[in-house]
């Protein structure tokens, strides 16, 4: 009950800054959503330490089951491919390049449309973006501290789910950046495009606080319906791969907690 007051508490601080700036204090569009960018890449640091010390101190074996995927160009031509890493490989191979795109679309953002559409109202205020900033800084700070205290007796199923949300909000923040643009170019209100930002990302957020409940031992009887119409009555083979898929899953989460006694040094 603590864990989730305080995540909502986080929730509300992050997401507060930035709406508070723009619909109390009167701060521009294009301060907010600089600053939701910002939070993405203060969160970069903030969690590759809790990774790193609940890898330290729990010597869970899920942290060296990570994996990393590589792509070389060569000119037009250009491969992909897979390789074993830890959970802080994995993350920061995500979350590094995806948020540096994603600056690359919000500054064109922010000083080239807003700007175009909205006039001087729209434009970014470097005084306003360092206020924000720094209560963004506080926010992730004191969650940072409540993360680390007690984090060796932390599962690893617990700093799993914090990387599998920071994804998520990186997804989000994408798909934003796409229908925030086709709001900005249908209502030509620059408003419009914070309001998809704030709702979609306070949304994510609260919902990676809701509980989450276990998978049934059982597919519901709807999708065993819909699967058996789909596959001719072949409901028994799909009944059979959930449980299949089920069981593998359960596997791998009791292996990834195993602690290991000589854990690799990467």
């Amino acid at each position: 009950m603590i864990e989730r007051l305080a995540r909502i508490l986080r929730a509300l601080g992050a997401n507060g800054v930035p709406i508070g700036g723009v619909y109390g204090a009167g701060w521009s569009v294009g301060t907010g959503l600089a600053l939701y960018w910002i939070e993405n890449l203060m969160l970069i640091p903030v969690l590759a330490i809790v990774i790193l010390v609940h890898r330290h101190l729990t010597h869970k074996r899920g942290h060296w089951m990570g994996k990393v995927t590589i792509t070389r160009g060569e000119g037009a031509r250009s491969t992909t491919t897979t390789r074993p890493g830890t959970l802080l490989q994995q993350y920061l191979a995500t979350m590094i390049p995806f948020t540096l795109v994603h600056g690359v679309f919000v500054t064109m953002l922010v000083f080239v449309a807003l700007p175009n559409l909205g006039g001087e109202a729209a434009r970014l205020d470097w005084r306003a973006l360092g206020q924000g900033s720094l209560g963004l800084a506080g926010v992730l700070g004191v969650g940072l501290v409540w993360d680390l205290i007690g984090i060796s007796k932390r599962p690893f199923s617990w700093v799993e789910s914090l990387v599998a949300h920071a994804t998520g909000r990186m997804v989000i923040v994408h798909l934003t950046i796409l229908f925030g643009m086709f709001a900005l170019m249908l209502f030509h209100q620059p408003m419009g495009l914070f309001f998809v930002f704030a709702g979609l990302k306070a949304l994510m957020d609260l919902a990676a606080i809701w509980p989450k409940s276990e998978a049934s031992a059982e597919p519901p009887a709807w999708l065993q319906k819909t699967a058996g119409k789909l596959g001719k009555g072949r409901d028994a083979d799909f009944v059979h791969r959930y449980e299949e898929d089920l069981r593998q899953a359960k596997v791998a989460a009791e292996e990834k907690e195993q602690v290991l006694s000589a854990p690799p040094s990467l």
